[in-house]
């Protein structure tokens, strides 16, 4: 699970792109600031935020799989942690992608997300699988089986959200906070927290 949790800071390691492309992050910007404005159930509430400006070049993250490290180009990126209490409860961290190289960016992110399901299910975690659709964001994701073997802070979950019309990734943890007890008390938790994120589509956001 440690290995898990190194993914979503590692959003925020990125190296300059040798080509430029043209681009607009209007849509990026606005979700940057609408995110902190939604009111989350649960006690939940965004606290820190960092972002990744833009600049006149695509940055180049590296993403691990089965296949070796591969490159995805992105353009803007944000990270925003939600608390419950003084605990994390979520790590939010979006991205757009190049637009032409969106297609390729989705499927290296989607393999770097089956090829650390498989490294935790090799390391005897025990994990149940998700996928549903939020209206324009299409999520997958895999969570613990049983939450009381993990302790405060410590990774319950990794889901990743693509939005095909914004052209965003979006990677979220959930970490287990003093208030969950059970997997049957954070699953409502999970889908309070994913329906209210989503409801950030391209048609609702500010300055659209």
């Amino acid at each position: 699970m440690k290995k898990l949790t190194l993914i979503i800071f590692s959003l925020t390691f990125c190296l300059s792109c040798a080509h430029q492309y043209p681009y607009k992050t209007r849509n990026m910007v606005s979700l940057f600031e609408y995110y902190p404005t939604l009111e989350f159930d649960d006690g939940v509430y965004s606290k820190k935020f960092t972002i990744t400006k833009p600049s006149n070049k695509p940055y180049t993250k590296q993403v691990e799989t089965s296949d070796g490290i591969a490159n995805i180009s992105f353009l803007i990126g944000f990270t925003i942690e939600f608390y419950q209490k003084d605990n994390i409860f979520a790590i939010l961290a979006t991205e757009e992608y190049v637009s032409e190289l969106y297609p390729q960016s989705k499927e290296i992110i989607e393999q770097g997300f089956l090829y650390q399901r498989e490294w935790a299910i090799q390391n005897n975690k025990e994990l149940e699988n998700f996928t549903k659709e939020y209206g324009e964001y299409h999520c997958i994701g895999d969570h613990s089986a049983d939450i009381k073997k993990i302790k405060n802070d410590e990774l319950i979950g990794y889901y990743l959200l693509f939005n095909d019309t914004l052209r965003t990734g979006t990677t979220i943890i959930f970490t287990k906070t003093s208030q969950i007890h059970s997997i049957d008390e954070w699953l409502p938790m999970r889908d309070r927290f994913l329906s209210k994120i989503t409801s950030a589509t391209s048609n609702k956001l500010p300055n659209n």
